[in-house]
């Protein structure tokens, strides 16, 4: 069984539209739907935490996208993006479905449709069921109506297929297309919703850069103690430890305050990030001959790219 099978992918989507929708909600570090998003001042945009996380790694602060120069305090939080990739995740697996089963009956549906409107009426059939069909034909050419094969609802026919592409929806005089569309944008662009009660001040602050040449061990175990973490190890451990939990801090604080993680939720992220940091590396084989290793694992290679993009060769095939 491919353990990639289930992960969600812009690929999932047969539409190169949806395709491309679904890439624009994903970070372009981690290729996860963005999480706590922000912007720079060249206008690219990153999950918070990799962006700082990608900055700090690096000894020149740069976008990663663009290389432009950059620095942390520019990061500028996007709710409006987060607001949106929330409402994509949501309707995602229902649009996913929708998409995935009328991909082939559309197809068939479309060239029923056709048959149905353009078919001449013949002498050979019974004259009761001949009479019938070319009155539905004639009252059809003359109202601009014809009767959905699916459904057998009458619809406009400059309109019968996004009335089949739609599933057989039929509009609701009810609610409007325009007062629809102008709610779902109200929606959107709607500021974030703000949490019941007020926060503490501290809650809000943001952890600011800490010069650790400047501090003493028993500095830096205060700072980590005023979080609550544990004070345990060298220096070196407890510098990197502060530095990942300030990155942890400050990425959520970008987060809609509705969406943000409690204190407890961080600390098990940055203990899961610690462990994770501290665990043993497996080590990588020596290659000495590149060009003989692609040879010899040829078919391996082939193999494990198949297992790899099962989607893909469906996709292809017409």
């Amino acid at each position: 069984m491919n353990a990639f099978a289930n992960v969600p992918d812009p690929t999932d989507f047969p539409s190169g539209d949806l395709r491309n929708l679904d890439s624009a909600a994903r970070c372009p570090i981690c290729s996860e739907f963005f999480d706590g998003p922000v912007s720079l001042a060249c206008g690219h945009s990153f999950c918070s935490l990799c962006v700082r996380g990608t900055m700090a790694a690096t000894s020149q602060s740069t976008c990663p996208r663009c290389r432009a120069p950059t620095t942390e305090g520019q990061l500028r939080p996007n709710p409006v993006l987060e607001e949106m990739v929330g409402v994509w995740q949501a309707a995602r697996a229902g649009v996913l479905e929708l998409t995935k089963r009328g991909e082939e009956p559309v197809r068939k549906k479309r060239k029923m449709s056709v048959e149905s409107v353009s078919v001449p009426p013949t002498s050979s059939a019974g004259p009761s069921r001949t009479s019938s069909t070319d009155s539905r034909v004639s009252q059809a050419a003359g109202s601009g109506m014809v009767d959905c094969p699916v459904c057998s609802a009458p619809v406009a026919m400059a309109s019968i297929n996004a009335h089949i592409d739609s599933g057989c929806e039929l509009p609701d005089a009810t609610s409007p297309k325009k007062a629809s569309a102008k709610s779902q944008w109200s929606t959107l662009m709607a500021p974030p919703k703000s949490g019941k009660g007020k926060a503490k001040a501290s809650d809000n602050d943001r952890i600011p850069k800490t010069s650790y040449k400047t501090l003493k061990d028993k500095q830096i175990r205060e700072l980590l103690k005023e979080y609550g973490l544990p004070d345990v190890g060298d220096r070196s451990t407890l510098e990197a430890r502060h530095r990942q939990w300030a990155m942890l801090w400050n990425a959520n604080l970008d987060k809609a305050t509705d969406h943000r993680l409690s204190k407890e939720k961080l600390r098990q992220a940055l203990t899961r990030w610690e462990r994770e940091k501290n665990a043993p590396k497996r080590e990588k084989p020596v290659v000495d001959d590149a060009g003989e290793h692609l040879k010899t694992h040829k078919d391996e290679f082939k193999k494990l790219v198949a297992k790899a993009n099962p989607k893909k060769e469906v996709i292809d095939v017409d």
